[in-house]
């Protein structure tokens, strides 16, 4: 059962807002909100509001609650006088936390993005990114970067369906016989990207991409109920959101679909997530 917050209370808020902060962050920020209220306790209520909106962004990875810790974070900033203890590890979480957003944001192209929170960045903590000028370059000439992408993926594509018809073979990955994984790490392996050989730990990196904006070359993963992946496959095509895919099952190479008998009662139900490997 949650700490209740007593009308009576006559803790000092500095004492109220870090007992609070350590037994439910949630009710810490009902709090700040209240203590904000009033003029001598905006710089305190700014700092805890910023780190508990950060917590809350660990535990549920909602970005609204990131920004809104960077909201009261910058608000907080700039202040000439701090009378109350601060703790720096909680301004670094959300230093690093801020910096994997906008590594994300440039990995999934999406650049204008990726600089309007690199210059937040900028902003709150005094430093730029090793990405900025990268992200700045791209936005400068998105086209150079686009049709490199497209050229590895086409590539990438046309190397899977030279192994159309490779035999299933298990713990292979030559075309004298695959398994799923296999497979996958030989396709990326030839265009120089090393994947880990199996396909719980090919799931462990890149980036997960929802269904509707896969594109071809991104991995699709599948598994049981309990999210333990015991297979993977290669997006051949997202047509308005109808996904095929390449990938070597007992059968060996070949492509399915959706709207397939086979897809859609066996695949389509242990598809678990997709990922475009960086």
């Amino acid at each position: 059962m949650g700490l209740q917050i007593q009308a009576k209370d006559k803790l000092e808020p500095e004492e109220t807002l870090k007992r609070l902060y350590d037994i439910d962050v949630e009710l810490c920020i009902q709090k700040g909100k209240e203590l904000s209220r009033v003029r001598d306790n905006r710089t305190l209520t700014n700092y805890y509001l910023a780190i508990s909106y950060h917590a809350l962004y660990v535990e549920s990875s909602r970005f609204s609650d990131l920004k809104r810790a960077t909201v009261y974070l910058d608000k907080f900033n700039g202040k000439s006088k701090v009378d109350f203890e601060i703790q720096p590890v909680l301004i670094a979480g959300i230093k690093s936390s801020l910096a994997v957003i906008v590594q994300e944001l440039n990995e999934k192209a999406k650049y204008k993005k990726a600089l309007k929170y690199s210059e937040k960045y900028t902003g709150l903590f005094n430093e730029t990114l090793s990405l900025h000028n990268d992200i700045l370059a791209k936005l400068a000439n998105p086209s150079v970067d686009e049709k490199q992408t497209a050229s590895e993926k086409g590539k990438l594509i046309r190397d899977a369906e030279n192994l159309i018809g490779t035999r299933y073979q298990y713990g292979g990955n030559t075309k004298s016989g695959m398994d799923c994984s296999g497979f996958t790490s030989n396709v990326f392996g030839l265009s120089g990207i090393m994947l880990p050989r199996t396909s719980s730990m090919q799931s462990t990196v890149g980036t997960r991409i929802s269904r509707k904006n896969c594109k071809p070359g991104d991995l699709i993963f599948f598994g049981t109920n309990d999210s333990k992946v015991n297979h993977v496959g290669i997006i051949y095509a997202n047509d308005n959101g109808v996904l095929s895919m390449i990938h070597c099952p007992k059968t060996g190479v070949g492509i399915e679909k959706q709207g397939e008998v086979g897809f859609d009662n066996y695949w389509e139900k242990r598809i678990l997530f997709i990922k475009r490997m960086n």
